[in-house]
């Protein structure tokens, strides 16, 4: 129970009519429980504050009576909930350290390709026209019968040797130096006379990239003249343009191999950019540089052509490669010519170390990945533990946070309500109060002889209203004994915050950028590298051939070259 402490403004300038000195507070408990009691008072003038013997059964009665006619809320305190123990807040783990990744040595140099000095070759393909003239030269291998009978004859400009499948060779001059896109294993290499013997290709107007099945992705194209000059910086381009890749940026001058978007870039398949260039010109050769983000093999098959000034295709280059740059013309040394003396110690060098870089390389990206896969696990075991923690905390905190905040609620509507009936009962009492201040003032003007005052009609009265409105008083005041209550304290939201989940670092992906890129290195060195052997060990054979072509040693090396070239061309 709640101390009832009446808090009223008494104003002693109001006046009230005998009417109103006898009229109840509208809808209050006075009125709502109708006729008071006569009470029997030997001292009429009792302070409101002195027990007046009120009867408490009929108190009791009024106050049910009130409380089912909603004059007197039924205050009941909500219940205080059982909050569960927090647990411990879940600390998160320390990570362990991220594995370091072994270098790598460097990637062995390759020693630049040598040629017989006049010729370019390409194996497995071929030439579609005529020819000057055709031999067969048995069993022995027909690039050297061919070259002498090429340099002899002025018209021709190309030759090629072949072995067929019954291990004969022969060979054939030719009169003109582009090739065909087709596979031919019989074909052991098809040779294009160089500049220094064919002085370049004259009348160039226009160069011309692409033809190719896929897009066309590339950094730049240079040409040169036969002086060594950049004849297509800044020229004008024109060609089919996708994705922002402009025509301009394969002829800005800067000679290397760019990523996206400074590259340019084809609308689709089957497509060509074109230079033109500033006056007929003697070109010796193109280079292209490639795409180095992504997708150089898209490079693969397409050409270089050198056109007319009337667009008459003047020399078409062999198939392009997938190679950060690659030099195609009458100047290209490219691919790897077969020579014709004992094989290079560079080259056999280059091979060696080649194989000792890839055996190191795939054993530091093992011993990497086998690391990576422990810090890995080590990684999610913890991240689980932690989540599972943090789980059972979230589950927790968020009971407590409901219950509290059900509490709360009650609690204030609780509250709410109290202080709102609280105040209605102080209303009544201070409308009371008011009165009874008016009506004190008015007895004592009218009569100051307090023991005449039953002989005076008037005063009489007058003490009759004052004693009703103490009586009313005394009955609030009572009413407020019996059914106030304390107000209820809120519950605390001071609750300790849930931390955000432990996700620790992201797991790398054992096939990550840098290992492809190794890879990507270890495919292209390791093809150069056999290709590199294969040609080396077909000149020892060719040589021990040529010296023993009478002795049975001989014969099994021939046998032995035409196993090699069975397996280069398969």
């Amino acid at each position: 129970m709640s101390k009832f402490r009446p808090n009223c403004n008494t104003n002693t300038n109001q006046t009230f009519t005998n009417s109103e000195l006898k009229s109840d507070f509208p809808g209050g408990l006075i009125q709502g429980i109708g006729t008071l009691p006569t009470l029997d008072r030997n001292n009429s003038f009792d302070d409101i504050n002195v027990s007046w013997n009120l009867d408490q059964a009929w108190l009791k009665d009024k106050v049910a009576v009130l409380k089912r006619n909603n004059l007197i809320p039924e205050l009941i305190p909500p219940v205080l909930p059982s909050i569960p123990t927090l647990p411990p807040v879940p600390q998160q783990p320390v990570l362990p350290q991220e594995p370091v990744r072994p270098n790598n040595p460097s990637v062995p140099i390759r020693p630049p390709p040598k040629s017989n000095g006049n010729y370019t070759c390409t194996p497995n393909v071929d030439h579609g026209g005529s020819d000057i003239a055709c031999f067969s030269t048995g069993q022995t291998p027909a690039d050297d019968e061919a070259m002498t009978r090429c340099d002899r004859d002025p018209n021709c400009k190309s030759y090629n040797s072949i072995k067929n499948n019954d291990g004969n060779r022969w060979g054939c001059i030719k009169t003109q130096s582009t090739i065909n896109n087709n596979n031919n294993p019989s074909i052991v290499n098809f040779c294009v006379k160089n500049a220094s013997s064919t002085n370049g290709i004259p009348n160039v107007s226009y160069i011309q990239l692409g033809y190719g099945a896929d897009y066309i992705n590339l950094s730049q194209i240079v040409g040169k003249d036969i002086n060594g000059n950049n004849v297509t910086k800044g020229r004008p381009t024109t060609g089919p343009e996708g994705w922002g890749g402009i025509t301009p940026n394969a002829v800005d001058g800067n000679e290397m191999a760019r990523p996206y978007p400074g590259v340019y870039h084809s609308s689709g398949g089957n497509q060509y950019i074109e230079v033109t260039l500033d006056k007929p010109t003697t070109m010796a050769s193109a280079t292209v540089y490639n795409r180095t983000d992504c997708c150089s093999g898209r490079m693969t098959g397409h050409v270089v052509k050198f056109l007319d000034s009337r667009k008459n295709v003047l020399w078409t280059s062999p198939p392009l490669k997938d190679l950060p740059s690659q030099t195609v013309g009458m100047l290209s040394i490219q691919d790897i010519v077969i020579p014709n003396n004992q094989p290079d110690a560079a080259q056999l060098q280059y091979t060696s170390d080649m194989q000792t870089y890839n055996d190191t390389v795939r054993r530091n990206n093992q011993n990497y990945n086998t690391l990576l896969s422990a810090y890995n696990t080590n990684v999610n075991n913890l991240q689980n533990t932690y989540q599972s923690a943090l789980n059972n905390y979230r589950d927790i905190y968020n009971r407590i946070v409901a219950l509290v905040k059900e509490y709360n609620n009650k609690a204030k509507v609780f509250n709410d309500t109290n202080t709102k009936y609280k105040k209605f009962v102080n209303d009544q009492y201070c409308f009371y109060k008011n009165m009874l201040a008016y009506a004190d003032n008015s007895l004592f003007k009218t009569q100051s002889n307090l023991d005449v005052v039953a002989n005076n009609p008037v005063g009489n009265n007058k003490f009759n209203m004052v004693q009703n409105l103490k009586y009313k008083m005394v009955v609030l005041k009572e009413i407020a004994e019996l059914t106030f209550v304390d107000n209820v304290k809120l519950l605390s939201n001071n609750i300790p915050p849930v931390l955000e989940g432990f996700m620790g670092r992201p797991a790398r992906d054992s096939t990550s950028e840098d290992i492809n890129d190794q890879y990507h290195i270890l495919t292209k060195e390791t093809e150069r590298g056999e290709k590199n052997k294969r040609l080396i060990e077909y000149t020892i054979e060719k040589n021990k051939a040529t010296q023993n072509l009478l002795t049975l040693f001989g014969v099994l090396n021939v046998v032995a070259l035409g196993i090699i070239y069975k397996i280069a061309s398969s």
